[in-house]
């Protein structure tokens, strides 16, 4: 997975080979050999997010952290589901394909990963935080772990 210059994500070779692995049994239908991403397509910045929450047409927020790292906090509302369960769980983390999911990590890099390989299986409504939980901490968002 690297950027390119015009801010795309691109997937090649066994980079696609690695994102069929994360989705399992719904990855057979990847693109054989290259796929690529807007970046600003898969990705919404915190101010865009604190938009959408206080609008009431709040996305539905999936924390995907492994549970070593949740002690920082989570954003309220949020449900938590380790990366490697998501296509698992697809069924009760969204209502369907069009559903409107915001994926987030410590940093923002693995949430972009996960939010590239469930575009490309159909769910054209996920998108990862850019910066992860590490920006809404910045911007004060995070609710504490109890």
């Amino acid at each position: 997975m690297h950027t390119d210059s015009n801010r795309k994500l691109v997937f090649k070779g066994l980079e696609l080979a690695a994102l069929r692995q994360l989705l399992g049994p719904l990855g057979g239908d990847l693109p054989g050999f290259h796929a690529e991403f807007v970046l600003d397509e898969l990705e919404i910045d915190v101010d865009d997010l604190q938009r959408q929450l206080t609008s009431g047409e709040a996305p539905v927020l999936v924390d995907i952290r492994e549970p070593d790292e949740l002690s920082s906090g989570m954003l309220e509302d949020a449900r938590h589901v380790r990366m490697n369960e998501v296509v698992f769980r697809l069924g009760e983390i969204a209502a369907d394909k069009t559903s409107e999911m915001v994926l987030y990590c410590r940093s923002g890099h693995r949430s972009l990963y996960l939010a590239a390989a469930l575009q490309l299986i159909g769910y054209g409504n996920v998108r990862s935080l850019r910066g992860g939980i590490r920006m809404c901490q910045r911007y004060g968002m995070v609710r504490r772990a109890s």
